[in-house]
């Protein structure tokens, strides 16, 4: 498995790009890290979802308080 992180113009992280080599047929072995790749990314997308709605919910907290 290779990890690869681009950086933006600002020198914040920008994407990271993780690369994992599967070579034959594929294997017991490789279709186990395909899989735990599968679940690690599912769970990222769940983070992130949970992530944005957290800080919505937290802007229309502030908007209703700044409004009040």
């Amino acid at each position: 498995m290779k990890s690869k992180t681009i950086l933006g113009a600002d020198g914040a992280t920008k994407m990271r790009e993780i690369t994992v080599g599967i070579h034959g047929k594929g294997g017991e072995v490789g279709i186990k890290a395909v899989q735990r790749l599968a679940g690690m990314v599912s769970s990222l997308k769940q983070c992130q979802r949970a992530y944005d709605y957290a800080m919505s919910e937290l802007a229309a907290g502030c908007m209703v308080v700044k409004n009040e």
